[in-house]
């Protein structure tokens, strides 16, 4: 089970689970300690997560200037990432074409 944009997840999701493992026992006292920490360890966490989101964006730029996508028109773009390949309309298909994708007249 994963909280992650919820701020101090961490202690909801202790007290969460607490509660549906053992709904006859209180939450204990010592609860607080990890709540006394558990701030620090969220600034780890986001940190880790802002590095890794960072770093996928930088490959997946890399990734797109390897394919030519900024040298594309707009047309051409919005095309590639709605899945249309990327060819201007009226462009005749590819040769590799599936058998039977082909528009029949």
């Amino acid at each position: 089970v994963g909280a992650s944009p919820i701020p101090n997840s961490g202690i909801v999701m202790i007290i969460t689970v607490w509660g549906a493992v053992f709904p006859e026992l209180e939450v204990p006292a010592e609860v607080a300690y990890v709540q006394a920490i558990d701030w620090l360890l969220d600034r780890f966490v986001t940190a880790v997560n802002v590095s890794g989101d960072t770093i996928v964006c930088r490959i997946v730029a890399h990734l797109m200037q390897d394919e030519g996508f900024n040298e594309m028109s707009e047309e051409e773009r919005s095309s590639a990432l709605t899945g249309g390949g990327g060819r201007k309309s009226g462009a005749a298909p590819k040769a590799d074409a599936a058998p039977g994708s082909e528009s029949r007249t």
